[in-house]
């Protein structure tokens, strides 16, 4: 697949943290419009409809209900966590590797 140059106007201040974030712009930029035509992509949210809506914050919807999950089990993960920290994990006696 060949490359397009391509001039865009770009918000001054979102350039500037990507900068000193060390973002990649170009592969950035690729992976941007990936997820709005809802193509795969490793860090995409991809809506159940294939859709790929972002919130204001530039956060899909889909990461954003991860979050929220996240948020509302985190009780449970912790304890989760703990017994495993405890007692190990399940057939890790029965293993043979």
């Amino acid at each position: 697949m060949g490359k397009t140059e391509l001039r865009l106007n770009v918000d001054a201040e979102l350039l500037d943290q990507a900068r000193r974030a060390d973002v990649a712009l170009e592969a950035a930029f690729e992976a941007g419009i990936k997820l709005a035509l809802g193509q795969t992509h490793p860090s995409s949210a991809i809506e159940p409809d294939g859709s790929t809506r972002l919130g204001s914050s530039g956060v899909s919807e889909a990461e954003g209900r991860a979050e929220a999950w996240a948020r509302d089990n985190a009780d449970a993960i912790r304890s989760y966590n703990a017994r495993i920290e405890r007692r190990g994990v399940f057939g890790t006696d029965l293993r043979r590797w």
